[in-house]
Protein backbone atom coordinates (compact mmCIF):
# COMPACT_ATOMS: atom_id res chain seq x y z
CA UNK A 1 0.00 0.00 0.00
CA UNK A 2 2.66 2.15 0.75
CA UNK A 3 4.42 1.98 -2.72
CA UNK A 4 1.02 2.19 -4.26
CA UNK A 5 0.35 5.73 -2.64
CA UNK A 6 3.80 7.07 -3.21
CA UNK A 7 2.99 6.03 -6.78
CA UNK A 8 0.19 8.11 -7.20
CA UNK A 9 1.42 10.76 -5.09
CA UNK A 10 4.30 10.80 -8.04
CA UNK A 11 1.69 11.03 -10.89
CA UNK A 12 -0.31 13.96 -9.09
CA UNK A 13 3.06 15.67 -8.96
CA UNK A 14 4.90 15.37 -5.95
CA UNK A 15 8.21 15.81 -6.31
CA UNK A 16 9.45 14.44 -2.37
CA UNK A 17 7.90 12.66 0.44
CA UNK A 18 8.20 12.79 3.73
CA UNK A 19 6.87 10.41 6.44
CA UNK A 20 7.54 11.35 10.56
CA UNK A 21 7.44 7.74 12.05
CA UNK A 22 7.15 9.06 15.47
CA UNK A 23 9.05 6.31 17.80
CA UNK A 24 10.63 4.34 15.08
CA UNK A 25 14.09 3.08 17.36
CA UNK A 26 10.89 1.50 19.41
CA UNK A 27 9.46 0.18 15.92
CA UNK A 28 12.75 -1.32 14.34
CA UNK A 29 9.60 -3.24 11.45
CA UNK A 30 8.30 0.22 10.72
CA UNK A 31 11.52 1.64 9.83
CA UNK A 32 12.78 -1.16 8.38
CA UNK A 33 9.56 -0.76 6.02
CA UNK A 34 10.47 3.38 5.19
CA UNK A 35 14.22 2.42 4.66
CA UNK A 36 13.30 -0.62 2.27
CA UNK A 37 10.98 1.78 0.00
CA UNK A 38 14.01 4.49 0.11
CA UNK A 39 13.10 6.80 2.93
CA UNK A 40 16.35 7.70 5.43
CA UNK A 41 16.13 9.79 8.41
CA UNK A 42 16.58 13.39 8.09
CA UNK A 43 15.87 14.58 11.52
CA UNK A 44 14.14 13.76 14.90
CA UNK A 45 12.54 16.82 15.14
CA UNK A 46 9.23 17.32 13.62
CA UNK A 47 7.81 20.69 13.63
CA UNK A 48 4.20 21.09 14.28
CA UNK A 49 2.84 23.66 11.73
CA UNK A 50 -1.07 24.82 12.49
CA UNK A 51 -2.45 26.47 8.99
CA UNK A 52 -4.79 29.51 9.21
CA UNK A 53 -8.63 28.43 8.54
CA UNK A 54 -11.21 30.17 6.86
CA UNK A 55 -13.45 32.26 9.22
Amino acid sequence: MLLHGMHLARAAGATHMTVACLGAPGHPKARGLYYSVGFREFTRDVTLIKTKTAG
